[in-house]
């Protein structure tokens, strides 16, 4: 299920929010059929763990524009994950942990765009300003977090 909201009281200000909450059984493994070798003839119902069932139930994402000085615009935004149960089966792959934690990261990103060139926008983002420490799922395990980052965008439209 997933909600989104936007508000606009100014011209130059508008403020957005999202949330959305997974429903199902992620978290159990995927039920299945399959052969067992001692009876070939009698297919065995079971449960099959994987990596793939590491899924938050919660995840929400709130953020401010605000434009000014026609060219220049800032944003601010906060995102929240909430904490991902690991299926049995891939505790392994997580050193034997049974969750990875919730974590909120915060980020600005500052756009300049038809300055000093028309159809041209610059774009610096500062990501993780918090430096927060946090894991999040990868193919094989558990992927550390990105230290706080910057990174600088330019683009030309034609």
């Amino acid at each position: 299920i997933e909600f989104n909201f936007s508000y606009r009281p100014h011209r130059s200000v508008s403020f957005y929010a999202a949330y959305t909450h997974l429903l199902g059984s992620r978290q159990k493994g995927d039920r299945t059929l399959y052969q067992d070798d001692t009876d070939p003839d009698q297919p065995v119902s079971g449960t099959i763990d994987g990596f793939q069932n590491v899924a938050p139930d919660n995840v929400f994402t709130l953020g401010v524009d605000y434009s000014f000085l026609k060219y220049f615009r800032l944003n601010f935004e906060t995102g929240y994950v909430d904490r991902r149960k690991i299926s049995g089966g891939a505790s392994f792959l997580y050193d034997e942990k049974r969750s990875l934690s919730s974590y909120f990261l915060f980020d600005i990103n500052f756009f300049i765009t038809h300055l000093p060139i028309k159809n041209i926008e610059m774009h610096l983002k500062l990501k993780n300003i918090a430096d927060r420490s946090y894991c999040t799922r990868g193919v094989f395990g558990k992927v550390n977090s990105a230290p706080r980052a910057a990174y600088f965008t330019l683009k030309y439209r034609f």
